[in-house]
């Protein structure tokens, strides 16, 4: 079995690179995504897509609840109330919410960075940043991951301590989310806090190309603006929400009465970010 896996893994490889430049050919590695505070919950699948040149993580959990969303909108004529409701049942019957809106394209728009994409509210962001340029630590241990051969690497970055698992018997420098960087594809990656981590189950070949994000759908921003939004979102969601809206297009109702939570120091930092600035 192992025999096998390892061989379809070099005719993907060898089918990448060669149809890389075409565009005809994705490599995909599907990881279980979980937060460790909702355990009982089903873990979310994330995708990562390469192509050769460029590399796409996004939430396919996200893509198949908003495909039910859109069917749901056809047969409910756009009822907003009914809609929701539905959708809700249908999360419950799955004990699994709604995936991320989160994209990240690595070597976008060049090789050195990447580009991420999110939606909060109505409002969708885009903002660049580099790819990791800190230091990886090669840890003493090993361990097998679909029947793979992978090393322990460790990387401090942006508040959190990444413990991963890396194979180079898949000799591609790229893994779940933003972590990159090592001699082997990221096979399993999780902070040592716990609270985030992304295990890989199946790695296949898909035909089609990337879908690159086309920068007008998107307000250009920052990734400082993303990370705090995303920390008082988990605090006051309302308030987020109605200040992403803009009065010229919605109607706004806005609660001068409500009384807003004042957010601490200590509960800020208390909030779990996969990166905290």
């Amino acid at each position: 079995m192992k025999t096998y896996y390892k061989l379809t893994i070099l005719l993907l490889l060898c089918s990448l690179c060669s149809f890389a430049q075409s565009g005809d050919s994705l490599l995909c590695v599907s990881y279980e995504y979980q937060q460790g505070w909702t355990k009982n919950e089903m873990p979310e699948i994330r995708v990562l897509q390469m192509d050769g040149e460029v590399s796409r993580f996004y939430s396919l959990t996200e893509r198949k609840v908003q495909a039910q969303l859109d069917s749901l909108v056809k047969v409910m004529n756009g009822d907003g109330d009914r809609i929701m409701g539905a959708r809700k049942l249908l999360q419950q019957g799955q004990k699994q919410k709604a995936g991320s809106k989160d994209v990240v394209y690595k070597h976008l728009p060049s090789i050195s960075l990447m580009t991420y994409t999110t939606k909060i509210g109505l409002q969708a962001f885009l903002y660049t940043d580099s790819l990791i340029a800190t230091q990886w630590h090669l840890e003493e241990g090993d361990t097998v991951i679909m029947d793979y051969n992978c090393a322990k690497a460790s990387l401090d970055y942006r508040g959190q301590r990444w413990n991963v698992w890396y194979s180079q018997e898949i000799p591609i420098s790229d893994g779940p989310w933003k972590l990159s960087g090592l001699p082997g594809l990221i096979l399993f990656a999780q902070t040592a806090s716990g609270d985030f981590s992304f295990n890989a189950n199946a790695i296949y070949y898909e035909s089609g190309t990337i879908d690159l994000p086309n920068e007008k759908d998107y307000v250009r921003t920052t990734r400082k603006k993303v990370n705090e939004l995303k920390g008082k979102l988990a605090l006051d969601p309302v308030s987020v929400m109605e200040s992403l809206i803009d009065p010229s297009q919605y109607k706004v109702i806005r609660s001068k009465d409500r009384k807003r939570p004042k957010i601490s120091q200590d509960e800020k930092k208390a909030i779990p970010q996969m990166e905290y600035y």
